[in-house]
C-alpha cells in the first residue's frame, strides 16, 4: 500500500514503460485501486506517451486491463478505459499470444500430451481460446481446462516459489473461465515410469481409476 501511496502523486513523472509494469505488479497483488489506475490512464493514453511504451509493457497493461474488466465485485466501472490506449495494449499482447501457440512445444509439454493420450483423454495443442485472448499449449477445450506445464524457467532461481508471470497467467486463465491444471517441472520430473504419469494426471483431472485388467 504505501508503495502505491507513494507512486500515485508522481505518474507523470515515471517512465511510461515502468509506470505501465507497476500497475501490473498491483494488479497481480489485487492492489490496483481506481485512483491509481485513472491517473496513470491519465498519462498513458496521452498519444505521445503511449508511443514510447515498450512493446512488453504494452502487453503488462493490457493484462492488467483483463484481470480488471473480468474482475466479479463490479470495480471495473469506478476505473476510466481509454480505448485508443487498450487497443494498443490489445494489439501488443495479441501478439505475445500468437507467437506463443506458433512456437515449437516444450519437450516436458510433449511429455505430458502423450501421457493424456496414452489414458484416453482428447486435447488440444497450441490453441487460442474462442474468445481470442489466451495461447493454450496444452489445452481440454470442452472441459475448459488449461494444463499448465511449467519448467524451471516459471520458478525462482533454485526454488519452487513461481514468479509473478507465473501466477499472473494462471490469475488470467481463472478470470477468462478456464480451470488451469499446473504441472511443474519439478514433479513430473519425479515421476519415474509411465504408471505413475498416468495416475498422475489422473488424479489431477479427477479422472477414474483404469479398471482392472483393461489397462
Amino acid at each position: 500500500m504505501l508503495l502505491r501511496q507513494q507512486l500515485q502523486p508522481q505518474v507523470s513523472d515515471v517512465d511510461p514503460s515502468q509506470l505501465t509494469s507497476s500497475l501490473w505488479c498491483f494488479s497481480l497483488f489485487k492492489d490496483l485501486t481506481p485512483e491509481l489506475w485513472n491517473a496513470a490512464m491519465g498519462v498513458l493514453s496521452q498519444p505521445q506517451v503511449t508511443a514510447a511504451i515498450q512493446p512488453a509493457a504494452l502487453a503488462q497493461l493490457y493484462q492488467a486491463y483483463l484481470l480488471l474488466s473480468k474482475s466479479p465485485d463490479g470495480s471495473a466501472g469506478l476505473h476510466s478505459i481509454p480505448p485508443q490506449l487498450v487497443l494498443t495494449a490489445w494489439q501488443a499482447f495479441r501478439a505475445t499470444q500468437e507467437a506463443a501457440v506458433q512456437a515449437p512445444l516444450p519437450e516436458l509439454t510433449q511429455d505430458v500430451a502423450q501421457c493424456l493420450a496414452s489414458v484416453g483423454v482428447a486435447y488440444a495443442l497450441n490453441m487460442i481460446s474462442e474468445d481470442g485472448l489466451l495461447a493454450l499449449s496444452l489445452a481440454l477445450p470442452d472441459r475448459r481446462v488449461a494444463i499448465e506445464v511449467f519448467d524451471a524457467s516459471a520458478f525462482c532461481i533454485n526454488q519452487q516459489q513461481p514468479l509473478g508471470e507465473t501466477v499472473m497467467r494462471i490469475q488470467l486463465l481463472q478470470a477468462c473461465g478456464w480451470q488451469p491444471v499446473t504441472v511443474p517441472y519439478y514433479e513430473w520430473m519425479m515421476l519415474a515410469n509411465d504408471g505413475l504419469k498416468q495416475g498422475y494426471l489422473r488424479n489431477m483431472l479427477g479422472l477414474p481409476a483404469p479398471v482392472a485388467g483393461l489397462m
